[in-house]
C-alpha cells in the first residue's frame, strides 16, 4: 500500500534498484545476496519500498517498508493549494536532529572471536581463568589477549577502539575503559599467576613422556619502578637494564606450560634449576629438557640428574668440553654416506663420561655451515685487526676475542706497542668451525638426537610470535605490579595464538601443500571480514556466506557455516541487550569490574603516558 507522502529516492550504491512494470516504476531495496554454487552467481533478495513519482523521477511514493530501511527520514504532509501535478502537494523533510550515536559499530567483526572461543573451550583455558580470577576478570583477560593477537600490538589505550567493532567475551560484550584495563593489569598478583599455572598444568597428563623446550630472552628497560630490572648480558646492549623472560614449552603436545620473569643480572645458565624445580612442583614425572647451549654447565646437568629427568643439550664444537672429542674424530665421518643425517649434515655418536655418568655426545658437521662460519670468523678477525692498528701507541683494553687470537705487547703504563696474529689459536678455531654437538642423557642415534633437538624450533617460533605478533617487543608499563599482569595476559595470548598456529600447520601437512591463507596473520585478516551488520530493525545479521578461503581457514577448528550462523544469532542478541543498557544511560564506567578499587592516578597513566620508556631494540 502506497502512502500519500513524497520523498527523495535514496542514493545508496548497490542497494537501490528501479524496476519498471507496466506503466509504473517501482523502487526496490537490496536486503542481502545469496550465492548459488550451481550458477556460480550471487542472487539478490530485494524488497519493494515504493513507487517513482510520475511527474518527478527523483522522488517516490514510499510504502510501509520504506520506514523500516530509512527510519531517519521524517514524513510530513504539507498541502500547497494551487500547485500543479500529483507530486506537488506533498513533501518529506529530514529532521535536523540526527539519531543518537550507537553504542557499537554498525558492522561488528565476529570471525576471530568464533575461532578464539572455540580454541579456548577446547583446551580448558577459560575454565582455568574463571576458577582463578572469577568470570568478570577472566572474560576481560580473554578480551585483552584477543586484542593482542588480532591487532598485533599491546597498547591498551587503543583497546576501546578495538572493542567498538569486535565481538567480546565480557558480559553483554561490555566495553571497558583503558583506566579499568590498567587497574585490571595491576590487580593480577604473583600468587594469582601461580594459582593459574598450577590449574593449567594440572590438566596435562603427568604419566606421559614430555619433551619440554625451555628458552629465555631479555628486554631492555628504562622503567625505574620495576624491581627486577638488572644489568646482565643483553642481546642488544643499549646501556639500560634488562628483564629476562623464560617460557617452558611442551614440544610433544605443542602447548606453552609455564613462564618466569627474573632479574636481568641472573644468567640463563643459573636459571634452569628454577625451571626444573617448578616442573617437579607441577607434578611432571617424565620430562626430557631440550635446551640450547646457553644452559650447558656441569651444575645444570647434575641438577637435572638429581630430579630424575633427562636432557638434550646443544653445544658448539669449539666448547672446551667437546673440542677434544671433535678433534679426535675429525675426518672419520664427515663424508661417509652411512653417517649422513640430512643434506650436507653428517653425524656420529660417541659415549663419554661426564658428571659421573655415561653421556652420549652426538657430533655433527655441516659443509655449508663450515664455509659460512669460516667467512664470518675471518671477517671478525680482520675487523679486530683494524681496531688494534688504530690504537697502537694508545691506552687500550682488548676484548676477549682479541686476547684469544692476537699476541699483544703493552708498555708499563698500558700503551699498546705491537700485536701479531696467534696463528695456532686461529688455525685451531678454523678446524672446529662447522662442527657442533648434541649431548643426551639417554642412548639414541645421531639422527634421533638431531631431529629431537630440531623440534625445539617450535619454541623459537613461540618467542618470535611473542615479540612480533602480539606486540611484546616492549611492555609499556612502569611498575612491577603492572608488569606481572601484562606478562600474564601475553602468556594467555601465546597459548591461544600457538594453538591457532599448530592447527593451521597440521592442516598444511594434511593437505600436502601450503596456502597463503594457512598462516596466522593472513588467517586473521581473512577472518576479520566475517562480520554482522546492523539491520533496520536494530538487530545484527550475517549478510554474506563464507568464502572459499574462510572455509579453508575454519576447517581445522571444526567450524562450519552453521556454526558461524549460530554465533551470529547469539552475538546479535547479546548486542541487543547491550544496546538496551546503553540506551538506559549507562556509560563505560558505570559497570566497574572492580567495585572496591579506588582509581590510582599513576596506574591509570600506566598505559597512556609511559609507553615509550620500555622498549627492545
Amino acid at each position: 500500500m502506497q502512502t500519500e507522502y513524497v520523498v527523495d529516492i535514496p542514493t545508496d550504491p548497490g542497494r537501490i534498484v528501479l524496476q519498471k512494470k507496466c506503466l509504473c516504476t517501482y523502487v526496490l531495496y537490496t536486503v542481502s545476496r545469496e550465492y548459488n554454487p550451481k550458477t556460480k552467481q550471487s542472487n539478490p533478495k530485494r524488497v519493494t519500498i515504493g513507487k517513482v513519482c510520475p511527474d518527478d523521477p527523483s522522488k517516490m511514493f514510499p510504502n510501509k517498508k520504506f520506514k523500516e530501511f530509512y527510519p531517519e527520514v521524517e514524513l510530513n504532509v504539507e498541502q500547497e493549494a494551487g500547485d500543479e501535478g500529483d507530486c506537488a502537494g506533498y513533501k518529506a523533510s529530514h529532521d535536523d536532529s540526527l539519531v543518537p550515536a550507537p553504542y557499537r559499530s554498525d558492522s561488528v567483526c565476529i570471525g576471530p572471536y568464533v575461532v578464539l572461543d572455540t580454541v579456548c573451550n577446547d583446551n580448558n583455558l577459560m575454565h582455568c581463568l574463571v576458577d582463578t580470577f572469577g568470570e568478570k576478570s577472566a572474560a576481560l583477560t580473554m578480551d585483552l589477549a584477543s586484542y593482542l593477537i588480532v591487532t598485533e600490538g599491546n597498547q591498551a589505550q587503543h583497546y576501546p577502539a578495538y572493542a567498538w567493532e569486535h565481538a567480546l567475551f565480557t558480559k553483554d560484550m561490555h566495553i571497558y575503559s583503558d583506566s579499568t584495563i590498567s587497574r585490571h593489569q595491576s590487580s593480577i598478583t604473583q600468587s594469582d599467576v601461580r594459582e593459574f599455572l598450577t590449574k593449567w598444568n594440572s590438566s596435562a597428563t603427568k604419566d606421559d613422556f614430555i619433551n619440554l623446550s625451555y628458552d629465555s630472552s631479555n628486554k631492555n628497560s628504562q622503567a625505574g619502578d620495576v624491581e627486577f630490572v638488572g644489568f646482565g648480558k643483553p642481546k642488544v646492549d643499549v646501556g639500560t637494564g634488562i628483564i629476562n623472560v623464560a617460557v617452558a614449552y611442551d614440544v610433544t603436545n605443542q602447548i606453552p606450560l609455564f613462564y618466569e620473569l627474573y632479574p636481568g643480572a641472573i644468567p640463563d645458565v643459573s636459571q634452569l634449576s628454577f625451571a626444573v624445580t617448578l616442573a617437579a612442583e607441577f607434578g611432571y614425572k617424565f620430562i626430557r629438557f631440550i635446551i640450547d647451549r646457553g644452559y650447558f654447565s656441569r651444575e645444570n646437568v647434575e641438577f637435572i640428574d638429581a630430579n630424575g629427568y633427562h636432557f638434550v643439550m646443544m653445544v658448539k664444537g669449539y666448547n672446551t668440553l667437546v673440542a677434544p672429542l671433535v678433534s679426535e674424530h675429525i675426518g672419520s665421518f664427515e663424508k661417509k654416506i652411512s653417517n649422513q643425517i640430512i643434506g650436507d649434515l653428517f653425524g656420529m655418536t660417541i659415549e663419554h663420561e661426564f658428571c659421573g655418568r655415561i653421556r652420549y655426545f652426538h657430533v655433527f658437521h655441516s659443509l655449508s655451515s663450515c664455509g659460512v662460519q669460516s667467512s664470518q670468523f675471518l671477517n671478525s678477525l680482520e675487523f679486530n685487526k683494524t681496531a688494534l692498528e688504530k690504537n697502537i701507541g694508545r691506552r687500550y683494553s682488548p676484548s676477549e676475542l682479541q686476547k684469544q687470537f692476537f699476541n699483544m705487547s703493552f708498555s708499563e703504563d698500558g700503551l699498546l706497542i705491537s700485536f701479531s696474529p696467534n696463528d695456532k689459536a686461529i688455525e685451531g678455531r678454523l678446524s672446529l668451525l662447522g662442527y657442533f654437538s648434541i649431548v643426551t642423557s639417554e642412548p639414541m642415534t645421531a639422527a634421533e638426537a638431531y631431529f629431537l633437538y630440531k623440534s625445539r624450533d617450535s619454541s623459537e617460533k613461540l618467542f618470535c610470535s611473542c615479540k612480533t605478533f602480539i606486540g611484546s617487543h616492549c611492555f609499556r608499563v612502569h611498575s612491577s605490579k603492572a608488569l606481572y599482569g601484562k606478562m600474564f595476559i601475553e602468556f594467555v595470548a601465546l597459548i591461544l595464538r600457538n594453538r591457532i598456529y599448530s592447527l593451521l600447520k597440521d592442516e598444511i601437512i594434511k593437505r600436502g601443500k601450503s596456502s597463503r591463507y594457512l598462516n596466522v596473520p593472513a588467517a586473521l585478516r581473512e577472518l576479520n571480514k566475517i562480520r554482522i551488520t546492523r539491520s533496520p530493525g536494530q538487530l545484527y545479521r550475517l549478510h554474506y556466506q563464507l568464502t572459499k578461503e574462510q572455509k579453508l581457514i575454519l576447517a581445522p577448528f571444526g567450524i562450519s557455516h552453521e556454526t558461524i550462523q549460530r554465533y551470529a544469532r547469539e552475538i546479535s542478541q547479546t548486542l541487543a541487550n547491550s544496546e538496551k543498557k546503553a540506551g538506559d544511560g549507562r556509560s563505560l564506567d558505570e559497570e566497574p569490574i572492580y567495585e572496591d578499587v579506588e582509581p590510582n592516578f599513576l596506574e591509570e597513566m600506566d598505559l597512556d603516558d609511559f609507553d615509550s620508556i620500555d622498549y627492545e631494540v
